[in-house]
């Protein structure tokens, strides 16, 4: 079960695509590193997942994220 998860703002996502429209495209093999703002109101400890399928699944997996500039509330995975 998935807590509950109130007031959190992932922003400023990368690589996108016209806003989340269009999925981008890597080729076989290749690594995809994925930045996002990631933070929400208070003082409470955060943690982020990056959740990703391949072409043709319906199965979504699922890598932590790192946290890279706690200041900043920049975070990253890679996939």
């Amino acid at each position: 079960m998935i807590p509950e998860i109130k007031n959190i703002i992932i922003q400023n996502v990368n690589p996108e695509i016209d806003g989340g429209a269009f999925p981008i495209k890597r080729k076989k093999g290749d690594f995809v590193e994925v930045f996002a703002e990631v933070f929400r109101e208070g003082h409470d400890v955060i943690a982020a997942q990056l959740l990703y399928r391949k072409e043709g699944t319906k199965n979504w997996e699922i890598k932590e994220m790192t946290c890279i500039n706690p200041g900043l509330d920049q975070w990253k995975g890679v996939f």
